[in-house]
């Protein structure tokens, strides 16, 4: 059994077919309370604990086989860099920080790993490689192997609204199917009351499976995209 860590897993997007692959256990680390207790009604069988995720890593890292970090973006994010008392307001990670997980995990940690942000021209650690909206950083080499449902889809921007909707529920609508997937009930998250940010965070699940299966056999060829 190998063991998985996911440091900042949100809802569990990224992990929706998880579940196809075997001989895996996960530990899921969230801090926002609320999401923590979402994401075990929709992961009974997942360790979920409700800590902070970077000095989890630093002290227990040793403990598993693959380490996936997906940390909350809005202060590395281009909609906020413009503002600067807006991104001092937001929550979430400095690409300080982001920094010195990255350089932990490549000098500290043994299993494979990789840590995924938004795109910035700000990092001083480049990315291996960019996958839709995703910086990803890795020990493994990784492929662009995923096959998205709708390539077309503005993961970024309310299209119009749907006769009989706004367009705030059309955005949202639109954002469950590209993600296939719907959650059990409205959560608010990070002092933010828009109903979908929280669809935002982390990983498209075909993308995260992608990764997922190039970390447990870094060293089998993909020749083909995940249906």
């Amino acid at each position: 059994m190998k063991e998985v860590l996911i440091i900042g897993c949100s809802a569990g997007f990224m992990e929706k077919d998880f579940h196809t692959i075997p001989g895996l256990s996960f530990t899921c680390l969230e801090l926002d309370d609320k999401v923590a207790s979402l994401h075990k009604e929709i992961y009974p069988g997942h360790l979920v604990l409700e800590t902070d995720g970077i000095k989890y890593l630093y002290e227990h890292s040793s403990n598993y086989d693959i380490i996936l970090v997906t940390l909350p973006c809005q202060k590395i994010s281009k909609l906020t860099e413009m503002n600067s008392r807006q991104k001092q307001d937001k929550p979430g990670l400095e690409i300080a920080d982001l920094m010195d997980i990255i350089e932990f995990l490549q000098d500290v940690y043994t299993g494979n790993w990789f840590v995924e942000n938004v795109k910035s021209k700000d990092y001083s650690i480049q990315p291996n490689l960019y996958m839709d909206r995703h910086a990803i950083w890795s020990n493994v080499p990784l492929q662009r192997t995923y096959k998205l449902k709708d390539k077309t889809f503005r993961f970024d921007k309310c299209t119009d609204a749907r006769p009989g909707l706004s367009k705030t529920q059309t955005y949202l609508e639109n954002l469950q199917n590209y993600l296939g997937m719907k959650l059990p009930y409205r959560i608010n998250i990070r002092g933010n009351h828009a109903p979908a940010q929280i669809y935002r965070e982390g990983l498209h699940p075909n993308i995260g499976l992608s990764l997922l299966k190039q970390l447990i056999n870094p060293k089998k060829s993909i020749l083909n995209f995940i249906q």
